[in-house]
């Protein structure tokens, strides 16, 4: 399907600047306990994938503009889905 302003898309993306994948974290609330990371926000991820949703401002032939995303610029995307 096409994608038209103001509709959300999942967007799939690699964290491309993430050079460590550490399984244990010490999340700063909890001083020295240290927990699995998927039970955290930490950027460092085992698998470099992330998901956001974000809101289409416009799409301009091959080049989607969107809004509310938490990504750095230039960010590589893998996916878009409606």
């Amino acid at each position: 399907p096409d994608l038209t302003a103001a509709q959300y898309v999942v967007i799939v993306y690699w964290f491309d600047r993430n050079d460590t994948s550490r399984v244990f974290v010490r999340p700063p609330r909890l001083r020295q306990k240290r927990m699995g990371v998927f039970a955290t926000r930490a950027p460092n991820r085992p698998t470099p994938i992330g998901l956001t949703i974000g809101r289409v401002c416009e799409v301009d032939r091959h080049v989607v503009h969107v809004d509310g995303v938490d990504l750095l610029d230039e960010t590589p995307i893998i996916a878009l889905r409606p």
